[in-house]
Formats: structure tokens, sequence, C-alpha cells
């Protein structure tokens, strides 16, 4: 990748962020929440890896959960020496209705998110470009005309396409080649393949993190990540921790 390559994406997440920016209206809502992720990835060989991913993400202000997402993925590197990796998979959502910390009652309303992705890597220097296309079908649970409760069966609601660029950059390096490295990145989320009107544009996420390896197959990731949809912002506190198990050491 050239330097005028790198500078082109660089811009390009300016004037997305700019575009998307929430500051621009005084009418927006802003919301406060954390989220907390745990992910490992099963590691077979350099070929084939197996990722689960379990997140929960919570109002702080007044404190009231918000939803629970598991995703379950299959991994396969497109050469020995690719960089890149189609990832079929599928994500079950549990989403507490309605969306306010408000609410005197809610119900939770299941969703199945069958998905294909791609995610690639791109390197300059010390620095990472990371990349990832991914596709996912919307599949909901039937609810009552008041959403007070769930009625049978499941519905498609739309598909969405997600790109997600993000930016490593190694702070520092110490024993067993472990690092602190900075994450900055911006994801745009885009409605598709709609039964009804639907907007395109579903919502943008704005990010950074910082990433220490605290064991050389375990990661914690903290930092804050701001989204906006519509006419809402919302801010996250966000903490995960990452693993890797290699299940065949010998490659």
């Amino acid at each position: 990748m050239t330097s005028i390559q790198i500078r082109i994406i660089i811009i390009s997440i300016l004037i997305a962020i700019s575009i998307f920016s929430p500051y621009s209206s005084k009418a927006l809502e802003n919301r406060n929440l954390a989220w907390f992720s745990y992910s490992n990835t099963l590691k077979f060989n350099q070929h084939w890896s197996l990722n689960n991913d379990i997140s929960e993400r919570l109002f702080m202000s007044p404190f009231a959960q918000n939803q629970v997402i598991y995703r379950l993925k299959v991994s396969k590197k497109l050469g020995k020496k690719s960089l890149w990796d189609f990832s079929p998979g599928i994500a079950f959502s549990f989403q507490n209705t309605p969306q306010n910390p408000y609410r005197n009652q809610s119900l939770i309303i299941p969703e199945i998110r069958p998905q294909i992705e791609f995610n690639g890597k791109q390197k300059l220097s010390k620095i990472s470009f990371q990349h990832r296309f991914r596709l996912e079908s919307r599949i909901f649970h039937h609810t009552s005309s008041d959403k007070k409760e769930l009625t049978k069966g499941f519905y498609y609601k739309n598909a969405r396409f997600r790109y997600l660029l993000a930016i490593n950059i190694p702070i520092l390096t110490f024993k067993d080649n472990q690092k602190l490295q900075l994450k900055v990145g911006d994801e745009i989320h885009l409605n598709l393949l709609a039964k009804s009107t639907i907007n395109t544009f579903d919502h943008n996420r704005f990010f950074s993190s910082l990433i220490i390896d605290v064991a050389p197959n375990t990661s914690i990731e903290t930092g804050y990540q701001l989204w906006y949809k519509e006419n809402t912002i919302s801010h996250f506190f966000r903490l995960g921790i990452s693993q890797t198990i290699k299940i065949k050491e010998k490659e």
C-alpha cells in the first residue's frame, strides 16, 4: 500500500465522520452505555479457526440492560501467505424493547443473524490496517402489535451491509513480543434488501481504544465508541477480553 493510498483512506474516514457528525444537530438524544465482551479464537491450523464472541450492553444512567449478542463463525484463510480470510457464521441477539433506560416494562426480542464476512489486513511498517466486510440477514421473532409479548414464529426484516476500517498503531513492545497498541476505526452500517421501506443508512460507529497483551494469547481492550443513529447518539465505554487458543501447536 502506497502513502498516497493511505492518505486517501484516512481522508475518506474523516469525511465520513464529518458527514455523519452528531454534533451538527442539537436535537439529538444522548445515551451513556457500557459494552462488555469476551471472545476466543480456536486456531486448528494455519488455515482454519473457530471464533466465539459474547457481548453485554448496558444503559448506565439509569442502569438497565440493553442487549446481549452471541456470535459464532468459522474462518478459512485465503491462501498460505494471504492476510485475508472468509468467515461464514451466525449471531443471536436478545434486544430489550423499548430501547430506552426509562422504560416501565420491557420485552426481550430474539433476533437471528446469518452472516458472511471477509476480513483482511494491510501493513505499513509497524502500522496495520484492518478491513471487515460483513453481510448479515436480520430475522426477528414475531411480537404482538403493542410489543408487550412474543408471538409465534420469526420473520425476515432486511439484510445489513457493514464495512469496518481500523488502524492499529503499536506504542510499545515488552516481553514475549507482547504489545500495547492504539486502535482507531470507523464502521458504517447500511440496510439492504428490505421487504418494506427502510432507511438505507442504519448507523455509524467511531471508536478508539487501547489494547494490551496481558499474556502471549490474551489481550484486554478498553476504550470509547460513539454511535450515531437517526436522532440518537450513544456513548459507549468498552471493555473486552480476547483469547487465541492453538489446538495444534506445530503447524
